[in-house]
């Protein structure tokens, strides 16, 4: 009501000034001038373009910060005015700044009124201009600017021609950026009177005449979400017509992306009849660049060149992140732009720098522009903007400018890091060590780390690691460090195997950015020790009882008989699960370097084995075993069912590599091919190196499709090796289980039963040696299969969703959880309600199971006397914090004491008539401490004695009723 009250009072006035025609496009932009994301202030660019042809000036309107307080008149001191040609002039104002909490705020701007004679809205003049900004400010997300519109939104058109345009948007915090398109508004979420999109208006007025421009269809208008690409295929009406868009910020958080914000553009297009058609643009290729340093950076340089149809002469100009960038920006010459011959060309230069690294590429928006005129008896020189110029007697200088526009991309990538070197270090590690990296902008290096050379070369924007190529990522380490020693995570390497290393650097977010992957460097681990070779499945013996898996190892062919004396004996131990050094139980004792494990249940679980040497000086029987071998897995395989289709994964733990280029395909096998149906054959093989370990069976292999009523069986068998040419034998070959799958299965699983949070300790004793300021819970939630003749129970994994209230809406928390436990780690708080699913092979997902909620236990407690005078104990009247000193001491401290999850607090203070001396409220720059120091609300200092405090205290609960408490007590002013 306040807002409408001003809106009622600051118009009437203004209206009859301001009536007059003016506004055709604009937008509000959010610039973060605080140092530091902890301190959120901003300013507000309101960008106004306008009709020079108006006697009035853009900036009477009003500004909303959408932070609660009155609309206020936009400062029309110091605006920065721009003419821009063709009847049209930008005007920017900035705002003075304003800090934000936390939140999400909705900048809005409105003025009237807007340029007359709008064909698709009524009566535009008498319309109010509205544009709205939105930012999200959290401290998960992080800083947070708008997107920069680099590109001026007013444009021509020509009648009947498709329309081109794109804003040139930028987001100078590197976030992704969408497109969507809106109504033009005159307010808070009220669209213009009338208002429709410029096909819908053309074919309503115009009829069959609002065709694409090839004539095969109604006109269209579409906005492309992913580059912002605005294509009007094709204006019907002359005049102009007014559009709205909003370019929308996304950013990565906690793994998934999150609108952070927006800008919406309120543009105006102006379309003439004229038989002019606009120039066509010739770009480069897409391309990459390596970033270079500061002192010597890495220069790319292009041609843009245009043609006109017509002959005309042509300008072209250019926009978007690289002439925005903060240091180092790009230029193109000639500049400023001028009209010039066909083919007209400008030259792009950009020094790139390591602050230029980002993961996404940079879009130079590329515009070219004719000059309206058919010059075909023009004898050729640059002709500059407004000049005068001869032309046949059959043509005319009354056209309107048109315009094309294309996107060129380029990607700044983080340079390779350089000097890596690995060595065999003691104990089965290998040291590896290298150069400094390059651009001290970076924030990690990533140490991968694979079985077997593999050898690439980065094929244009080809960062990091190749997707199939086996490396896996080993560690993450501060950007300054140049070390590192491999141990396998303390399980130590591998006898017998080729490692072989490679460095990436990574960039921070949100710009994020990834370098290029390092040359390779490799060491071998000789085979000191047994080496297993083989952990194959026999496929036709795959039961829940009766499966066989055929272990075979090499000894220490590189040991020395001095330390390991033969002869040798061997015990095999035999765990399940893909990894780990516990949890084995030996399955054989013997002198042979083979075995056949029975008796197993290979349907349904995975099993590792590790190999124990004892010398010829040893005994078994109680003797530790003198070396051991690294641990095995079987391989599994993994079916998911689609219609008339299965898609086949498998993988394996093993000391040696399933993706290696000299051995790279594995082997499919399939029941249903011969006129014997159980007769399983080889149907196909898979390189893994390129297509990774991964199979779709659609059947046509076969040159049969797969039928949704039957169910097929598979097993596969892998190709590894160690990458040593030293051990006796080179290539692997090892079998999965067999699996059976039908195509097209939508039967949906159980959810899962006896839900269950476990935490090891209730809240009050967890928290009772816990400081005031822990803010570090978890929850681990347990749960069991359903297996019941009512449903499917075929369960490959289960999606965990949760929700803060216990009357809340139950949010995606994390997927494809494997085990039957999940620990929801790094809370604020206990409060937390979890619901489960489980979700077949063929993606099918349960409905949610019962929920299991955990509550806080809060607590706060006051003191009832303070001692203001300065000595920094008791100074103050706050909650039970430590020992109340300003120091924060906890000696003698009684946990118990601490004030848990509070969330907001009111405390009225008063005097023993009842007259309130103080008055408080958590929120903004006031904490939940108080800290009442014996003064009034003027600061005054009060007399010794008695006072009485009423604290409203709201808890963070499930149960908002059970949220709000409020504690009564006295506190004795002693000084």
């Amino acid at each position: 009501m306040r807002k409408l009250l001003f809106f009622l009072l600051f118009f009437p006035f203004l209206t009859l000034e301001l009536k007059a025609t003016h506004i055709r496009a604009g937008e509000i932009i959010a610039r973060r001038i605080s140092s530091d994301c902890n301190t959120n202030t901003y300013v507000f660019d309101i960008i106004g373009y306008t009709d020079t042809g108006s006697t009035v000036e853009f900036g009477g309107g009003l500004i909303d910060f959408g932070n609660g307080e009155d609309p206020i008149p936009v400062d029309t001191n110091f605006p920065i005015r721009r003419p821009l040609g063709d009847g049209v002039e930008v005007t920017i104002f900035t705002t003075e700044p304003v800090t934000f909490g936390s939140g999400t705020f909705t900048i809005s701007f409105r003025e009237f009124n807007r340029n007359d004679g709008v064909l698709n809205m009524s009566n535009s003049v008498e319309t109010p201009f509205y544009i709205e900004t939105q930012i999200k400010i959290d401290p998960n997300i992080g800083c947070n600017n708008s997107p920069i519109l680099t590109v001026p939104p007013v444009d021509n058109a020509a009648q009947f021609l498709t329309f081109y345009h794109n804003p040139g948007a930028y987001d100078p915090d590197g976030d992704s950026l969408s497109y969507r398109l809106v109504v033009c508004k005159q307010d808070v979420g009220r669209p213009v009177a009338n208002y429709e999109f410029p096909q819908v208006y053309d074919q309503r007025v115009f009829g069959s005449l609002a065709r694409t421009q090839a004539g095969d269809g109604p006109s269209t208008f579409t906005l492309n979400q992913q580059n912002g690409d605005l294509i009007w295929d094709a204006p019907a009406g002359v005049g102009e017509y007014n559009v709205a868009f909003q370019v929308v910020e996304w950013r990565k958080i906690f793994g998934q992306w999150r609108e952070i914000g927006y800008v919406t553009r309120d543009m105006q297009i102006l379309v003439e009849e004229t038989d002019n058609n606009p120039p066509e643009l010739i770009l480069p290729p897409d391309t990459c660049v390596v970033a270079g340093t500061a002192a010597n950076p890495s220069l790319i340089q292009a041609i843009f060149s245009a043609d006109d149809p017509d002959g005309g002469t042509v300008k072209i100009d250019a926009f978007g992140g690289p002439f925005q960038v903060e240091q180092s920006r790009a230029t193109y010459s000639p500049s400023p732009d001028i009209y010039q011959p066909v083919v007209a060309e400008i030259e792009f230069e950009w020094n790139t720098i390591c602050g230029h690294v980002r993961e996404r590429p940079y879009e130079v928006t590329v515009r070219a522009t004719d000059d309206g005129t058919f010059p075909d008896d023009h004898t050729g020189g640059v002709i500059l903007p407004g000049e005068q110029r001869v032309l046949g007697p059959q043509h005319s200088t009354t056209g309107p400018l048109l315009s094309t526009f294309d996107t060129w991309n380029i990607t700044v990538v983080g340079p390779a890091p350089t000097g890596l070197q690995s060595q065999v270090a003691a104990n089965r590690t290998i040291q590896l060590n290298w150069d400094p990296y390059s651009c001290p902008n970076a924030i990690e290096m990533q140490v991968w780390r694979k079985v077997d050379s593999y050898e690439f070369t980065p094929a244009g924007c080809e960062v990091g690691i190749p997707l199939n190529s086996g490396y896996q990522l080993i560690q993450t380490l501060p950007i300054g460090t140049t070390s590192y020693l491999d141990d396998n995570a303390g399980e130590f390497l591998a006898f017998g195997a080729n490692y072989c290393y490679r460095l990436v650097a990574i960039f921070p977010q949100p710009t994020g950015g990834v370098s290029y992957a390092s040359d390779e460097s490799c060491t071998i681990i000789e085979a000191e020790g047994p080496v297993i070779t083989h952990v194959s499945i026999n496929p036709f013996t795959t039961s829940e009882t009766n499966g066989e898996i055929r272990i075979s190892w090499l000894p220490p062919v590189d040991a020395d008989v001095t330390l390991l004396p033969p002869p040798y004996t061997y015990i095999l131990s035999r765990a399940e699960g893909f990894s780990g050094n516990d949890g084995f139980t030996p399955v054989t004792t013997t002198t042979d370097t083979t075995f056949l494990d029975q008796g197993l249940n290979t349907l349904n679980t995975i099993y590792r084995y590790q190999v124990s040497l004892y010398t010829g000086t040893q005994n078994p029987s109680t003797d530790p075993p003198a070396i051991k071998s690294a641990t095995a897995s079987a391989v599994r395989l993994e079916a998911n069912e689609l219609f008339k289709q299965i898609e086949l994964t498998w993988e394996a733990a093993v000391p040696w590599s399933n993706q290696v280029q000299d051995y790279p395909y594995h082997y499919i096998y399939r029941d249903h091919v011969t006129a014997d149906p159980s007769e399983i054959r080889l149907i196909d093989s898979v390189n893994v190196v390129v297509d990774g370990l991964f199979y779709l069976d659609d059947g046509r292999a076969t040159g049969e499709e797969l039928s949704n009523e039957t169910e097929y069986c598979y097993y596969v068998t892998t190709s590894g090796s160690y990458g040593n040419d030293a051990l006796p034998i080179s290539q692997l070959l090892n079998d999965s289980q067999i699996i059976c799958a039908q195509p097209n299965d939508n039967i949906a699983p159980c959810p899962p039963l006896r839900m269950a949070i476990a935490n090891p300790l209730d809240c009050e004793v967890f928290l009772g040696n816990k400081p005031c300021d822990f803010a570090d819970f978890s929850n681990t939630i347990t749960w069991a299969k359903a297996e019941t003749d009512t449903c499917d129970t075929d369960v490959r994994s289960y999606n965990i969703y949760y929700t803060e209230s216990i009357n809340g809406t139950y949010e995606l928390l994390v997927q494809n959880v494997r085990d039957t436990f999940y620990v929801d780690i790094n809370l604020p708080s206990l409060a937390r309600c979890y619901r489960i699913t489980a979700v077949d092979r063929s993606g099918n997902e349960s409905a949610f199971s019962e929920p299991i909620c955990n509550d806080n236990c809060p607590s706060i407690q006051f003191p009832n006397a303070i001692t203001p005078n300065g000595d920094g104990f008791n100074d103050t009247f706050r909650p039970f914090y430590t020992d109340n000193s300003i120091d924060g001491s906890i000696a003698n401290f009684d946990f118990a004491n601490c004030p848990r999850f509070v969330k907001s607090i009111k405390v009225t203070i008063v005097n023993r008539w009842g007259g309130t001396v103080f008055s408080y409220e958590s929120g903004g720059e006031n904490s939940l401490l108080v800290d009442w120091d014996g003064t009034d609300m003027n600061g005054k200092e009060l007399s010794a004695g008695v006072y009485y405090y009423s604290a409203e205290v709201e808890f963070i609960r499930l149960n908002p009723a059970d949220a709000v408490k409020t504690y009564k007590g006295w506190i004795h002013v002693l000084r």
